[in-house]
């Protein structure tokens, strides 16, 4: 059965085992050695876990063993930026790259950090702060990237600048991020990409918009690193269907708790983005109206269509993940302290709950292997 890594912005990493053939989660161990724990990630090959963390103020980056679902702390590394938000591990398996949303610099940041043969971390090889800003007056003052991963064929390095309105294009040689031209894929003014996802098979590449609760299909040649838009389509259905939150007006901040001073606003913020590995469906997690949209792909176009919401039963769903075999999604709502199952329909994409959960608080992110 596999297991599956719950960062937990409270408690560090939760260790599950998924039952495929039920849904049943099962909680192994909890892990509390990455403070302010906000993302994790699997290696490729190798039984090790990424975790990224907040200490000191400053971003570090934690390599865990992996025995039986169980960690071991392997080695940490100070890699410099502020508020962690996103692992990766490049095409190569030589490298783990790492985005930072930023705060009080004003600036986000891309970090790399090689790995030794045995996946323990080496000190960062480079670290890349972005300037710019975008029309939302408190949610884009600055760059804000929130997500970082290498295309299918290890060519380029993405970075999605929800501050900027820009996916941001780079090469990735001997460590080193390098400029591409054209050096960004532009998304719509005020849109806010957050993270992405490509198809398996096809030169697609789909990006869900948090501002704007949207999401953007682009095809792509992969020599010359050139995209082009295909389309963009809501992620909800109806706008009705949306929770009120408590909100910081001076911020725009959504807060889980109604404190004075703040106003109640019905909201939806787009978190997350899987494809299927069938390559037929795509899902993503919107916060506010508390759901997982599905999206059918039209292999010969690239274009999608929406076929359904599947509620995830909890408040604000964040991070989640498809299980290798394409049965089980895998879902935490952050602000609920649940981590629940949903089975997938393979033929027609569709979920429905399997009735299993467990408790974790400040569920962010999820990952299965």
């Amino acid at each position: 059965m596999p297991f599956v890594y719950v960062a937990s912005s409270e408690k560090g990493i939760a260790v599950c085992q998924l039952n495929i053939e039920t849904g049943e989660l099962s909680i192994v161990e909890t892990v509390d050695t990455v403070p302010h724990c906000q993302f994790v990630a699997l290696h490729p090959s190798k039984p090790m876990l990424y975790a990224v963390g907040t200490e000191a103020q400053e971003s570090q980056l934690y390599a865990f063993d992996i025995a039986d679902g169980k960690l071991t702390l392997c080695n940490t590394e100070a890699i410099g930026g502020l508020d962690p938000c996103y692992i990766a591990i490049d095409g190569s398996e030589q490298y783990v790259l790492v985005a930072n949303y930023g705060g009080g610099d004003g600036r986000g940041s891309a970090v790399i950090v090689p790995l030794q043969p045995d996946g323990q971390l080496k000190p960062r090889s480079d670290l890349i702060q972005y300037d710019g800003s975008s029309v939302n007056p408190n949610r884009q003052r600055e760059s804000h990237p929130h997500m970082i991963a290498a295309t299918p064929d290890n060519r380029y390095v993405l970075v999605s600048d929800l501050g900027t309105d820009k996916v941001r294009v780079s090469k990735l040689e001997n460590g080193k991020l390098s400029a591409h031209s054209p050096d960004s894929i532009a998304s719509a003014t005020g849109s806010g990409p957050r993270h992405f996802a490509f198809h398996p098979t096809q030169p697609y590449l789909y990006i869900i918009n948090e501002l704007n609760s949207t999401l953007s299909a682009f095809g792509y040649d992969a020599y010359s690193g050139i995209w082009h838009d295909i389309t963009t389509i809501s992620t909800l259905a109806d706008k009705s269907e949306l929770k009120e939150y408590p909100v910081d007006p001076a911020s725009d901040s959504i807060q889980p708790k109604l404190k004075t001073g703040l106003l109640m606003k019905a909201v939806n913020y787009p978190a997350d983005l899987h494809m299927h590995p069938s390559g037929q469906f795509l899902y993503g997690t919107n916060r506010g109206a508390n759901n997982i949209v599905i999206y059918k792909i039209d292999n010969a176009s690239g274009k999608v269509e929406l076929i359904g919401h599947q509620s995830t039963l909890g408040d604000w769903p964040r991070g989640m993940a498809i299980d290798p075999s394409g049965q089980i999604i895998v879902v935490g709502n952050q602000w609920s302290s649940s981590v629940l199952t949903l089975r997938i329909d393979t033929q027609r994409g569709l979920l429905t709950s399997t009735g299993h959960r467990v408790e974790i608080p400040s569920a962010v992110c999820v990952q299965i292997g």
